[in-house]
């Protein structure tokens, strides 16, 4: 009895695809029999885009810094100026000015309410 279980096993296991080849006909096949399925998930999540798109409050930021570079010259005494101390302080000063003008118009937008919204006009089909 062991014996004829033992040959329909090896019968099966003969008969079973050995190859890991992917059917790309099959793939295909499986997406057209599935392609209302298909269809219609992407415009439920297109429509859900465009809903949201058309309801959300767009919000608009600008932010702006400017540095002023130091003008490199061909002058032999600006290494003894730099030895000294004395060449760091002009662009060390310029940086604290920008940041500290950063901060009052910061303030100065703040304190006149110069927050602008903009809200744009749906358009009609």
């Amino acid at each position: 009895m062991s014996d004829v279980i033992s040959q329909q096993n090896t019968a099966q296991q003969s008969t079973a695809p050995q190859d890991d080849e992917i059917d790309l006909g099959r793939l295909f096949g499986l997406l057209i029999d599935h392609k209302y399925l298909i269809v219609g998930i992407t415009v439920l999540f297109a429509a859900i885009g465009v809903v949201y798109a058309m309801l959300a409050t767009p919000v608009y930021q600008g932010d702006a810094l400017v540095q002023v570079e130091e003008r490199s010259s061909i002058n032999p005494l600006e290494d003894l100026d730099a030895m000294l101390g004395q060449g760091n302080e002009s662009s060390a000063s310029a940086e604290v000015q920008i940041l500290q003008s950063r901060m009052v118009l910061g303030q100065v937008v703040d304190r006149i309410a110069l927050d602008t919204s903009v809200t744009p006009v749906p358009c009609r089909w």
